[in-house]
């Protein structure tokens, strides 16, 4: 793994979105990777902003560095073995190894697997893989994250639970895309997230002008400005965040916003029909 390691070297990424380039992995098989990241967390009772720290971490090491010279799936391990260390919640490596073993091999009756030699190659190789991960990151695990910003902003609004628990599962969901964990702030992906909450539920947020307060009844609308704005994001900023969210579903899921300069009141072209956002 000597290639491996040297391509690994340096080049660390952006803490947070908007500074990064977008992960050199296909779409498809990065969103892929997140899902089985995904799995992997709730059978390790990891939370979400660990499993979402991780799939920046990969995101960002691919980002960088070329997929053809490391192992996608191996990786995939490192990065929720690293980032579960990162927040505190770390797990043994022998439980990581076994849940994505069992999550690879679904359905076939696969045993845990036992202390062999086998087990100790795999062990090595994911801890190879964590130090080729921190040093691509620079040691830099610190991740800004959009959960604490949409449980502010729906604080501030008086949310109803509903529209918090579906956009939470929108924020969740953009972790799959590149471009939604790397080159979006989080604060406007939390926006985005109760955006298109709100156009799933139709639940009417506050539009600004001289009707917010009506508009916006019951959800704290800030006066005169669109509620958007009253947290540091533009229209035209809300509508790319909720576009790149929105990529992430398949398009029989008709998920869509509108266009930036109508991002106010509900903002969806297209209501969403979505089951519920992964909630």
């Amino acid at each position: 793994m000597a290639a491996a390691a040297a391509a690994a070297g340096g080049g660390g990424g952006a803490r947070g979105g908007g500074c990064a380039a977008a992960s050199g992995l296909p779409p498809a098989e990065a969103a892929a990777a997140c899902r089985a990241m995904r799995a992997a967390g709730a059978k390790l009772d990891l939370s979400d902003e660990t499993v979402a720290t991780a799939a920046v971490f990969f995101h960002r090491f691919f980002a960088a560095h070329s997929p053809a010279k490391f192992r996608r799936d191996t990786m995939t391990m490192a990065c929720l073995f690293l980032a579960a260390k990162a927040n505190e919640q770390q797990r043994k490596a022998r439980d990581v190894i076994n849940v994505f073993n069992a999550i690879a091999d679904a359905g076939s009756g696969a045993q845990p697997m036992q202390i062999s030699q086998r087990f100790w190659d795999k062990k090595d190789l994911l801890v190879e893989y964590e130090s080729y991960l921190l040093r691509a990151l620079a040691f830099d695990v610190e991740v800004a994250l959009p959960h604490r910003f949409l449980l502010n902003y729906a604080r501030s609004l008086r949310a109803p639970r509903a529209l918090v628990q579906v956009a939470w599962g929108f924020v969740n969901d953009s972790f799959e895309s590149a471009e939604a964990s790397l080159r979006t702030e989080p604060h406007a992906v939390a926006c985005a997230a109760v955006q298109l909450a709100a156009a799933l539920l139709q639940v009417e947020l506050p539009a600004g002008g001289s009707g917010a307060a009506g508009a916006g009844a019951g959800l704290g609308a800030a006066a005169g400005r669109p509620w958007h704005e009253a947290f540091g994001v533009s229209a035209q900023s809300l509508a790319v965040a909720a576009n790149r969210i929105a990529a992430v579903y398949p398009p029989e899921k008709g998920v869509a916003v509108a266009s930036p300069g109508a991002a106010g009141g509900n903002g969806a072209a297209k209501r969403p029909r979505l089951s519920g956002a992964n909630t």
